[in-house]
């Protein structure tokens, strides 16, 4: 029996070496810690208390009643780890590094365990969880405490708090689309840090945050609004990029219903609709312009933005103003804890971002800005006026944010962009925006918050012709001030209402032209100003009307007054002056007289009804007003087009739409099925009568006409969230058409029978894939294709002599131009991410037009009748960028 009681001491310190070696948190103690067989030890804590005293080391516990075990006497000299395993064979003794040891319950799985050490000194434990691949901070994330049962999720920083005077606690998060982990949690005197940095790792079995916010798994099946699409960073960042420029206006493009002219194209048409009838905003300021270079580039700059929402049906109650639908973008507030810096440095153009705490937990400042150097670019193409020419464009964006109180927070986010564009030295094209806005939210009870926003939007776009002869100075711009307010309140757990009023004051400048030197034979003209008031007051319920059945109703009335100083022509349509009618009479009026007044009313409903819990069919109806009107001058939209009010002689545009769809998510959210359709139509649409000139045209009314449009179509989007393998496949079948009758039978467009208008795109296609190599690499593929746009060409000539052609043209966009596709590819390379390491980065390799389509930009004819093909992006575009965040 002696023997084998002297044995018992070898056999658990083979048994508990074998332990020790295929534990995966482990390191090595200092051996020469050793005790010795004749000592004094009654029990464990006089033996802890003396080691921790005597040696540089710090022993732990989580279960601390473990330190009353008596201690039997030793009959040979043992190293610490291997008596404290062979003592206590019910824990887990874990040696974390060379100083720290943890006697651990053995209910955690030390496999899927990270050990994060705080400060001795600290009367909590501050975590900050984040994506261990990109770095960035998660907000939302869940955290339960297994001790006490408890839980929290983290802020917007990613951050959670727990107090706790123990020296180990066990802590599980877990997010959407990321692996959960178990936290052991300790404090040490070895350790400094007061906030424990813990990495998540992506799961690829689990949602990947491809284009919603992961708010709910189904939101896309419980939303109540139909045509509503939101779109993250994060989805947007990983679509292929043209030079590397990360583009949240291209991403909008690649959703069903929701196409874009082609190359070179300025903003997007939805449903149909044309560009001015989409209302951009971005933090309640309206963006009357969203592109740089005439749309090769978005205006935003992507690490400004937290969010995009696009919404097809006409949008909540409190939105209005234009007739096809509303893209909310919402802007990051800067972290109120930690300095972050952000730097991406492209072939074109580069980026700064700076946020960090004001005071911190209190306010906090984001700026950002980027400059282009783009010149090569443009003279990298074959047009010889290209390459004559030179380019750049700028914006900076800045934010403040201000917790005033628990209950209150205010920010205040300015932005400018700024683009010079000279083409084969003769012209110059200027276009810039002035944007600055003031939001304050404010918690009256649990049941009532508010909203104002208070915002100034100034639009400005101008031409500089250089000519010692014709040259001029043009410019054109509108000016918009908004006071918005909005209140909500639950009424109960299933009705929420919504209360308020919105306030634009205008003021409009449709054209300037000035004689650009002492030489110049031309006169100064100028287009009247314009201001108005428009106005509304809303109202509206979010009503649960049993488990399956939402419906969401409002009423919104729209109030217009045009204001003097202004002079109204009246126009006789029974007596033409040329191609458009003559003028009978001019009505001056006074300043802030009132020129013209219109009201409307706006109903919006939508019904939700859940199918089951991963179906759900929903219906909508909206009416919409638009007071603004844009004229172009062309057939593509470009920055110097102008806008112009309402008036006696030009209608407000009304829209109305309906939309029906169905919503299936397969195999527990993992892939998401729609189908919509939608029937749209528009009063008092605008168009140009054939042959006027628009450019500072004094009798610009009688050179417009007005008629009805309307679209309609069918839109299917197929999308994965999950796996290594994700992205979607978005079709859309859709027409759109107008009838412009005249005001008289001569000033018909075909005959006053329907046509397509320009927006006319019958297929449209994107599949957009991203496939994860592995945790830091990402192949993503886009593939485009749109029906060619409708044109108008001529059909046959007269000729006089070679010399003298008279063409004659097709009917209005009888004809159509080529079809367009497109494949983009990229690779995205992004370092690890290391709670010790301050900085992360990515590379992005992108091939844009890979196999080098030749898509038309443009067909015109010369005086012959002979076609002349344009195009922009006739070959492969090879790029590569950086990106370094630092915190």
């Amino acid at each position: 029996m002696k023997k084998i009681k002297q044995f018992i001491p070898k056999l658990r310190l083979l048994l508990f070496l074998l332990l020790f070696n295929s534990s995966p948190i482990i390191a090595q103690i200092k051996s020469e810690i050793i005790i010795e067989k004749e000592n004094s030890y009654h029990s464990l804590s006089n033996l802890i208390s003396d080691i921790v005293k005597n040696n540089n080391i710090d022993i732990l516990f989580e279960d601390k009643s473990v330190l009353k075990k008596k201690l039997p006497s030793l009959n040979n000299s043992i190293e610490l780890i291997t008596y404290l395993r062979a003592l206590l064979p019910e824990k887990y003794i874990v040696v974390p590094n060379r100083k720290i040891v943890l006697v651990l319950d053995k209910h955690i799985n030390l496999k899927e365990s990270y050990i994060g050490i705080t400060s001795k000194k600290a009367n909590n434990y501050k975590c900050q969880v984040y994506d261990e691949l990109t770095g960035k901070t998660i907000e939302g994330a869940n955290v339960y405490f297994t001790k006490n049962r408890s839980g929290t999720i983290t802020d917007k920083d990613g951050k959670f708090v727990k107090e706790s005077k123990n020296d180990i606690i066990v802590v599980n998060v877990s997010f959407i689309g990321y692996k959960k982990r178990k936290l052991i949690l300790v404090k040490s005197k070895f350790n400094q840090s007061k906030t424990i940095l813990v990495p998540l790792e992506v799961s690829y079995g689990m949602l990947l945050d491809v284009m919603v916010s992961a708010e709910k798994r189904d939101e896309n099946i419980s939303v109540q609004k139909i045509g509503v699409q939101k779109v993250s960073m994060e989805a947007i960042k990983e679509i292929p990029t043209f030079l590397g420029e990360i583009d949240p206006i291209k991403a909008i493009t690649t959703m069903p219903g929701v196409s874009t002219g082609g190359d070179m194209s300025a903003g997007f048409s939805v449903r149909g609709g044309n560009n001015s009838q989409n209302l951009i905003l971005q933090d309640g300021a309206i963006i009357f312009n969203p592109t740089h270079l005439f749309g090769f580039f978005s205006a935003f700059n992507p690490d400004f933005i937290s969010e995009l929402e696009m919404l097809k049906g006409g949008g909540p109650v409190e939105y209005g103003g234009r007739v096809s639908s509303v893209l909310n973008i919402r802007s990051k507030n800067g972290s109120m804890n930690n300095y972050k810096t952000s730097i991406g440095i492209g072939l074109i153009s580069s980026r700064l971002n700076i946020e960090g705490p004001v005071v911190k937990d209190k306010s906090s400042f984001i700026i950002g800005g980027r400059l282009s150097y783009s010149n090569w670019f443009i003279k990298s193409f074959d047009d010889i006026k290209l390459k004559n020419s030179s380019t750049n464009f700028h914006d900076l964006t800045a934010k403040f944010t201000q917790k005033i109180s628990d209950k209150s927070i205010i920010s205040i986010t300015g932005y400018y962009s700024a683009d010079s564009f000279n083409l084969a030295i003769d012209s110059t094209f200027n276009w810039s925006t002035k944007n600055v806005s003031l939001n304050w939210n404010y918690k009256h009870t649990k049941k009532t918050k508010s909203d104002i926003t208070i915002a100034n939007s100034n639009y400005s776009s101008s031409v500089l012709y250089n000519n010692e002869i014709n040259g001029f100075d043009y410019s054109n711009g509108i000016n918009v001030t908004t006071l918005n307010y909005k209140l909500r309140h639950q009424l109960n757990p299933k009705t929420n209402l919504t209360f308020g009023s919105s306030n634009n004051f205008s003021i409009l400048n449709p054209g300037k032209s000035i004689p650009n030197n002492e030489y110049n034979n031309g006169n100064i003209e100028e287009l009247q100003k314009q201001k108005t008031i428009e106005s509304a007051f809303f109202a509206g319920g979010n009503i649960d009307i049993s488990d399956k059945l939402n419906v969401d109703i409002g009423l919104r009335f729209s109030n217009f007054i045009r204001l003097g100083e202004d002079q109204i022509y009246s126009l006789d349509y029974n007596n033409l002056d040329g191609r458009t009618a003559s003028i009978s009479d001019t009505t001056f009026y006074s300043k802030n007289e009132i020129v013209s007044y219109y009201n409307n009313l706006e109903p919006r409903i939508s019904l939700r009804y859940l199918l089951s819990d991963n179906s759900s069919i929903k219906v909508g109806y909206s009416k919409m007003s638009q007071y603004l009107h844009q004229v172009s001058a062309s057939t593509q939209p470009s920055p110097v087009d102008f806008w112009i009010s309402s008036s006696p002689n030009i209608k407000p545009q009304v829209g109305n739409q309906i939309s029906l769809g169905y919503f299936q998510n397969y195999y527990d959210q993992f892939l998401e099925f729609s189908l919509e359709t939608f029937y749209k139509t528009t009063d008092n649409t605008i168009d140009y009568i054939a042959g006027v000139d628009l450019h500072m045209n004094q009798n610009l009314e009688a050179a417009l006409t007005q008629g009805d449009g309307y679209s309609y179509g069918l839109e299917f989007l197929l999308k994965r969230k999950e796996g290594k393998l994700n992205g979607w496949i978005a079709y859309t079948y859709s027409r759109s058409y107008q009838i412009m009758k005249g005001e008289s039978p001569e000033l018909a467009i075909n005959d006053g029978d329907p046509y397509p208008s320009i927006f006319d795109q019958p297929h449209q296609l994107t599949v957009m894939l991203n496939y994860r190599l592995s945790n830091r690499i990402i192949l993503s593929s886009n593939f485009t294709y749109n029906s060619g746009r409708p044109i108008t060409i001529p059909e046959f000539k007269y000729s006089y002599d070679k010399y003298l052609s008279i063409l004659n043209y097709s009917k209005r966009n009888e004809y159509r131009m080529p079809d367009y596709h497109r494949l983009d590819l990229s690779l995205t390379i992004r370092s690890q991410k290391k709670p010790n390491r301050r900085y992360n980065s990515e590379v992005i390799i992108s091939l844009y037009n890979v196999y080098a389509r030749k898509n038309a930009y443009s067909i015109y004819f010369d005086n012959s009748g002979t076609a002349n093909k344009t195009y922009i992006l006739g070959t492969i575009f090879p790029s590569i960028s950086l990106n370094l965040n630092f915190e």
